[in-house]
C-alpha cells in the first residue's frame, strides 16, 4: 500500500510536495516541543521566584519578644 502510494507520488512529480509536507510537519512538531519546554521553564522559574519571596518573608518577619538580641553589651 505504501509502495503504491509512493509510486503514484513519484509518477506524478509530487515529490516536492511530499518533501515540503515533511519539512512543515517536522518544523511544526519542533515548535510544539519548544513551546511546551518554554511553558515548563516558565513554571519552574515562577516556583523559584515564589520560593525566594517566601524566604524573604521569613527573613523579614519580626522576631518574638523574648528573642530580641541584647544590644547593651
Amino acid at each position: 500500500m505504501i509502495e503504491g502510494l509512493a509510486g503514484q507520488f513519484f509518477a506524478h512529480g509530487d515529490v516536492g510536495h511530499v518533501a515540503l509536507f515533511l519539512w512543515a510537519a517536522s518544523a511544526s512538531a519542533l515548535a510544539v516541543i519548544l513551546v511546551r519546554e518554554l511553558s515548563r521553564t516558565s513554571a519552574r522559574f515562577e516556583a523559584f521566584v515564589m520560593a525566594i519571596a517566601r524566604l524573604n518573608a521569613l527573613m523579614e518577619a519580626p522576631e518574638a519578644p523574648g528573642n530580641t538580641p541584647d544590644t547593651n553589651l
